[in-house]
């Protein structure tokens, strides 16, 4: 029987460090983990990482991160005694507990690529400046144009700490097949039996002249539910040729938004810029060249659309995950509400998307600003499309403070005073941008600075403050923003550009290549232009 053992354990607490190298020199290794005090740390605070360096001296050193977990565990020392020439099954061992292992860090993880960069590198003497706080070397650091920055390596080169095995096999739709050659051999051949088309997008620029008239590609490519949906929605095209993507899911069951994509590819094209940005238009109509598409213009309403206060967050954006999650059926009829959801009415709850058609707009204090002759031009511009500057901008303004007033307190005062001012605007916009009814504005480009006489010499926060105090004096409020106070805001960020999407209907298109979207520039800045408050 074997002899056992009793031994007392010390109230002593320690750390288990699985180092994952062999160690010669202990001090380099406990310098290498952060010191004494970051193993100690491990212990007596809630850390759960700690980082190896094997070149703690090098700041661009990548470190491996290992893993404090709890654990319960007797550290022994066992000591071996035996004389000389004494064979090792007759010595004698001795054991002695000195304590227990509360928390050990185990390196599990891959280490990530490693960069050396040379050590007379210009960033490599400023990074070691920075951690040692050294000001004056921090002081005397110039970038110079012949500096090659090429040698700062990135945070972290791989994602993957941990090893992944592939498993590679071959993709079941493919099948092998026996080609012959010309030489009278045979090639093996890889076929994709699923292999579909591309349902190509056209996406067309503002400056773009030519208009597609039918799709790039062959209509027998798509499916069966892709094919009915097509014919659906061309009877809607025929309605109306320009709708957005979030009215044409209105108007369609909920069960055919997968198959959208193709079917809306069949029947319209897009444009990436312009007043007719992401809206989808029938194949050749271009409603640049006719002022009775005005109607169709988007107006963008960013920076009002909360997601948590319309109804499309609560129940339209996650209808197809809650059908997944709960195997409910999806509805394949369209009841009123959808129908309407994507109109502005003024009294109801805030549109579902941030992106509007004018005629969507259903409220009737907007009635006079939208369909009134003497505010548009005869020629389309890029920025705003049929509309006078200075029009457009008080629709796109007014229309953001009713949705945001009423986001705060649940309905929207009428508008008393739409019109106010806009024939003095008008008159100066034109007599400054010099507009001639054949060619629009002639002299100055869509997104050219003003050259005002009154204006010259301000910068651009207390030429900004002057527009919004104008505004103020025309009956416009803007709540307890104090505009004494505009100093202490970053007006580029204020100023500052949102992401151009649709924030509640994203478009679903998977491998598409449609294009990077360019940001209209809008430098020159109308008497109505509030991005930066959000109303």
């Amino acid at each position: 029987m074997d002899q056992s053992f009793n031994l007392k354990v010390p109230n002593r607490k320690y750390v288990l460090v699985e180092y994952p190298g062999r160690v010669k020199n202990v001090d380099r290794a406990l310098k290498s983990l952060g010191g004494e005090k970051t193993i100690a740390n491990a212990l007596n605070k809630e850390v759960k990482t700690i980082e190896l360096r094997y070149r703690p001296e090098d700041p661009f050193s990548h470190p491996v991160v290992g893993d404090v977990v709890p654990t319960s565990s007797l550290l022994l020392k066992v000591t071996k005694r035996k004389k000389k020439n004494q064979p090792d099954d007759e010595a004698a061992f001795k054991a002695e507990a000195l304590g227990t292992i509360l928390k050990s860090c185990r390196f599990r993880a891959m280490a990530d690529f490693q960069y050396l960069v040379p050590k007379d590198e210009k960033f490599s003497r400023l990074r070691s400046s920075l951690e040692k706080g050294n000001v004056n070397e921090i002081l005397n650091y110039k970038l110079d144009e012949e500096d090659n920055m090429t040698h700062i390596p990135p945070p972290v080169f791989s994602m993957r700490e941990t090893p992944f095995d592939y498993a590679y096999h071959q993709f079941q739709p493919i099948l092998r097949v026996r080609v012959r050659q010309r030489d009278g051999s045979y090639a093996i051949k890889l076929v994709n039996r699923f292999k579909r088309t591309a349902l190509e997008l056209i996406s067309l620029s503002f400056e773009d002249t030519e208009i597609p008239t039918s799709p790039k590609f062959d209509l027998t490519v798509l499916k069966a539910d892709e094919r009915a949906l097509a014919d659906e929605i061309k009877k809607l095209f025929e309605e109306r040729p320009v709708w957005t993507r979030v009215a044409l899911l209105s108007n369609i069951a909920h069960s055919k938004h997968s198959s959208l994509r193709g079917a809306l590819n069949a029947n319209a094209y897009t444009f990436r810029t312009g007043p007719f940005r992401e809206c989808w238009i029938k194949y050749g109509i271009d409603p640049r060249k006719d002022q009775k598409y005005h109607v169709y213009q988007n107006v963008d309403i960013r920076g009002t659309m909360e997601l948590s206060h319309s109804r499309m967050g609560r129940r339209g954006t996650n209808r197809l995950l809650e059908a997944k999650i709960h195997k409910t059926p999806l509805s394949n009829e369209v009841n009123e509400e959808q129908r309407t959801s994507h109109l502005f009415d003024g009294r109801g709850a805030v549109p579902k998307s941030a992106l509007l058609c004018l005629c969507d707009v259903t409220d009737t204090d907007f009635k006079t600003l939208i369909y009134s002759p003497g505010y548009m031009k005869s020629v389309c511009t890029k920025r705003s499309g049929f509309y006078y500057d200075c029009v457009y901008d008080r629709i796109r303004v007014l229309i953001k403070k009713k949705v945001y007033e009423y986001k705060l307190t649940g309905k929207a005062a009428s508008l008393t005073n739409a019109t106010q001012g806009l024939e003095e605007a008008i008159a100066k916009e034109i007599k400054m941008r010099k507009y001639d009814e054949s060619t629009g504005f002639v002299d100055k480009g869509d997104h050219e600075e003003e050259d005002d006489e009154g204006e010259k010499g301000l910068s651009k926060e207390e030429s900004f403050a002057k527009t919004l105090r104008e505004i103020q004096a025309q009956g416009f409020g803007f709540g307890s923003m104090d505009l004494e106070k505009l100093a202490e805001f970053d007006f580029d960020v204020l100023y500052g550009e949102e992401a151009d999407e649709d924030i509640v209907e994203p478009e679903d298109v998977e491998g598409e290549a449609v294009g990077e979207d360019e940001e209209e520039e809008r430098e020159d800045k109308s008497l109505w232009e509030l991005n930066d408050f959000d109303l």
